[in-house]
C-alpha cells in the first residue's frame, strides 16, 4: 500500500499525463476533456485542491507482461461510458469522467482506484496489436549489437 504522500505523486503524475494529452501533436490524437475536466487537472497540478470531482482515476496492475507505452487516448466502452487509458510497461491508467462513473461506490476523498480489470486489459492488448499490425515498419537492417 502506497503512503499518503507517495499516492499523491503518484496522482499528480498521472494527472499531469493526462492534461497533456490536451495539447495537439501530430503524431498521436489529443484527448478532448470537457472544460470543467481540465480546469480541475490545471487545479490540481498548481496544488490549489486536492479533491477531485470531476473524475475518477484506476490504476491497474495488467496481469501479462506489457513492455511498451500506449499514449493517452479515449477508449471507446460499451454503453457510450466514456474513459480515457494510458498505459506505462505493466500499468494501466485510466481517467473515469464522474458522469460515467457511479460516485456513490467509492468515498469522495478516495483519489485512485487500485486494482485489476482482464476486460479493460484484453481491450488495450487487442487495440496494440491492431496499432502494431497498421503501423509502417521501417529500416529492415541488423541492428543487434556486437562487441
Amino acid at each position: 500500500m502506497l503512503e499518503k504522500e507517495e499516492e499523491k505523486q503518484l496522482l499528480y503524475f498521472i494527472i499531469s499525463i493526462f492534461w497533456r494529452s490536451t495539447f495537439t501533436w501530430d503524431k498521436v490524437e489529443c484527448c478532448n476533456f470537457n472544460n470543467e475536466i481540465i480546469e480541475e487537472m490545471k487545479s490540481f497540478l498548481k496544488e490549489e485542491i486536492v479533491i477531485l470531482r470531476t473524475f475518477k482515476i484506476y490504476v491497474e496492475v495488467m496481469t501479462e507482461e506489457f513492455w511498451g507505452v500506449i499514449f493517452p487516448f479515449k477508449a471507446p466502452r460499451e454503453n457510450s461510458i466514456e474513459e480515457y487509458t494510458f498505459v506505462i510497461m505493466d500499468y494501466m491508467f485510466t481517467l473515469v469522467p464522474e458522469k460515467s462513473f457511479l460516485f456513490e461506490q467509492t468515498p469522495k476523498d478516495i483519489q485512485v482506484i487500485y486494482g485489476i480489470d482482464k476486460k479493460r486489459e484484453s481491450a488495450i492488448y487487442k487495440a496494440f496489436k491492431r496499432i502494431h499490425a497498421e503501423s509502417t515498419k521501417k529500416g529492415g537492417e541488423n541492428h543487434d549489437i556486437t562487441w
